[in-house]
């Protein structure tokens, strides 16, 4: 039986967080608007990071006819979809920063299964590709595939693929052929479904996303060979507060509400399902599935250095978020005219940066392994489909 060894997170944030008392924050009442009540986006550094590449080499891939231009932003526009969320340089630069805060946050690791002499790793939704990269050079004797429905790669490493494809519709790869398979921020993304519903909870959306979660780790399962290990690094964008007495009439709140009700009439799904991944996973034939949950402070209200700049890296992402995630369907779906909408998306970002409301995430990584053939799988467990024998790749 495979080894369930798993490295603990570099920083573990207390359960709940508590505000750190320390000269950085500002004890006015927030009604003041003192500034001295707001973090600054000035000087927060991008630099540092232990990822091998950085914001400054990022190659900007994929030819123009993928892309459609709009409220001075560029959206996906190909596999006869349209995105209503950015994937421009500005969107790809908060994804960068967004891997700058999980490599902190992880202390340098990649991944925290038990990995050795790896053969194939697949990212999902692998964005600009990055993670892929990292893993190329950490395994050089490993093939890394980066799927993703845009076009928007660094460009690879000899052993990193970057399949342009839609993760919801086919896989081509055969099975037992992974090690492992990976995603990061998956879970609050968004997808087009024929009954939309929404959550009542407040999150902030990206772009791409899972339709069907059961499929999607029946598919894993499928393809990971016996002993490889699935790993999922997930946000649901719910936002929580250490703030027992934050208002819920916040611009912060209007503005999800409006983002809600704009997706709905648009179509799409904005529900997160991750409290079920367990049932899923285990469903599924998964053995060793485990779930680890971090709080992660938006700001650096708290915690030491290294954990103040993991705070800095997400209020940053948040903030850059704001504006491009609202625009297209608050103005599509809810008839409210750009600058209008920009001028939510600064109130938004205000409340972001106030020192008192003492946001947090909730970081979300799970671990499942595909059980040997000399395991025994879950008397529940739910088999995904045999193989097709018509050749040495299977869609699914």
């Amino acid at each position: 039986m495979a080894s369930t060894d798993t490295p603990s997170l570099a920083h573990e944030f207390p359960t709940p967080i508590e505000l750190d008392d320390d000269s950085d924050y500002d004890s006015d009442d927030c009604s003041t608007a003192s500034s001295a009540s707001f973090y600054s986006l000035q000087n927060f550094s991008t630099t540092g990071s232990t990822s091998s590449l950085d914001l400054s080499t990022l190659f900007r891939s994929g030819g123009e006819d993928q892309f459609h231009q709009e409220y001075n932003r560029r959206y996906h526009a190909v596999h006869t979809r349209r995105w209503p969320i950015p994937n421009d340089e500005q969107e790809q630069d908060r994804m960068q920063i967004m891997d700058q805060m999980m490599n902190l946050l992880l202390n340098g690791d990649l991944h925290t299964v038990p990995l050795e002499n790896p053969c194939r790793i697949l990212d999902v939704g692998t964005g600009t590709g990055i993670w892929a990269c990292d893993m190329a050079h950490k395994f050089p004797n490993a093939r890394v595939f980066g799927l993703d429905l845009s076009s928007i790669q660094v460009p690879p490493p000899v052993n990193v693929r970057w399949d342009i494809e839609d993760a919801n519709e086919r896989w081509i790869y055969p099975p037992n052929y992974f090690s492992l398979i990976h995603t990061r921020e998956l879970v609050s993304h968004i997808f087009r479904t024929s009954s939309p519903q929404f959550h009542t909870n407040l999150f902030l959306p990206q772009l791409g996303g899972i339709s069907d979660w059961r499929n999607f780790f029946s598919r894993s399962f499928r393809c990971l060979h016996p002993g490889g290990w699935l790993e999922l690094q997930e946000f649901p964008f719910r936002l929580h507060s250490a703030n027992p007495d934050i208002s819920p009439d916040l611009p912060l709140f209007r503005g999800n509400q409006l983002f809600r009700e704009s997706m709905a009439a648009l179509g799409y799904d904005v529900s997160d399902e991750i409290h079920n991944f367990i049932e899923y996973l285990t469903g599924a034939g998964f053995v060793d599935v485990r779930e680890e949950v971090v709080q992660v402070p938006i700001g650096p209200w708290r915690g030491s250095p290294t954990e103040k700049q993991i705070g800095r890296y997400l209020m940053l992402s948040m903030c850059e978020a704001a504006e491009g995630h609202l625009l297209a369907p608050l103005n599509k779906a809810m008839g409210m005219e750009p600058d209008e909408v920009r001028q939510l998306a600064n109130a938004l970002q205000k409340d972001l940066l106030n020192k008192r409301h003492r946001l947090y995430l909730n970081l979300h990584i799970i671990r499942a392994r595909k059980p040997t053939a000399c395991e025994v799988p879950p008397p529940n467990a739910v088999r995904p489909p045999s193989s097709s024998s018509s050749g040495s790749k299977v869609e699914i």
